[in-house]
């Protein structure tokens, strides 16, 4: 009988570990080049062992791949000349636990796409965080852009800092939770307040404050009203919202 139940626990174990990695094996990975080589494997469940640096462009493009970062941090120490570092085309992808760092000067870089045809990306208990440069120049934005997101996706837990656009949200449903990000948030759609929780401002030397920018919004129409009058009712005590609402001509 014991040993029956031995054997219980020891599957039930067995098929938990299979599920938190969706049934599939664990891929440790130590450099970029692992890293890319079990993507073009097709691997879904890879956790990275060690701080490492990007140098060179990649492309996540397997569906339902995991991202485990396990907390460490991958540095972009140099310019890099392509429109996205990290260029995600994959459906339902996951990068979990990943810190990102830019040390490189004026590079201007566009660290995660994950608006190219993804649908279900998840960006989740990471950061990304650039140098703090002169925040009243934007030609010395070490990071153009931190995360470039289009509906379905969802950005959590994270920290983003010193980006001169942390976020450029594509779309209107995207979802943000428990974000701490100074600069500003880029909106090119009007999203329901409610998918936007707990975005809070992180200071540092160059960036005293944060804003939730919807100037990109085609169209936005206060004819009937303020359309983001939810979003600032939200957020009052702790960000900015732009623009402002049109003051009627004298």
């Amino acid at each position: 009988m014991k040993k029956l139940v031995a054997i219980l626990l020891s599957a039930i174990v067995l098929f938990s570990f299979a599920a938190c990695n969706n049934g599939a094996p664990l891929t440790d990975v130590r450099n970029q080049t692992e890293l890319i080589g079990a993507l073009e494997a097709g691997d879904k469940n890879i956790a990275i062992a060690n701080d490492f640096d990007i140098t060179r462009p990649m492309v996540i493009n397997v569906d339902g791949v995991t991202i485990n970062g396990n907390g460490h941090t991958l540095t972009i120490k140099e310019d890099i000349s392509e429109s996205y570092i990290i260029n995600v085309t994959g459906s339902d992808v996951v990068m979990d636990g990943i810190n990102i760092s830019v040390t490189a000067e004026d590079a201007g870089l566009y660290v995660i796409n994950a608006s190219n045809s993804n649908t279900g990306f998840v960006f989740r208990n990471g950061s990304i965080v650039g140098s703090d440069w002169d925040a009243t120049d934007s030609a010395l934005a070490s990071i153009a852009i931190g995360l470039n997101v289009v509906s379905s996706n969802v950005v959590s837990n994270s920290t983003f800092k010193d980006c001169f656009t942390p976020i450029y949200v594509n779309g209107a449903d995207v979802t943000l939770t428990d974000i701490e990000f100074n600069s500003g948030i880029n909106f090119n759609a009007v999203i329901d307040a409610a998918k936007l929780e707990n975005l809070t401002l992180v200071e540092s030397e160059n960036w005293k404050n944060a804003k939730l920018n919807f100037e990109d919004v085609p169209g936005l129409d206060f004819s009937e009203g303020d359309p983001l009058s939810a979003i600032r009712t939200k957020f009052a005590e702790h960000l900015t919202v732009v623009p402002e609402v049109p003051q009627p001509e004298a």
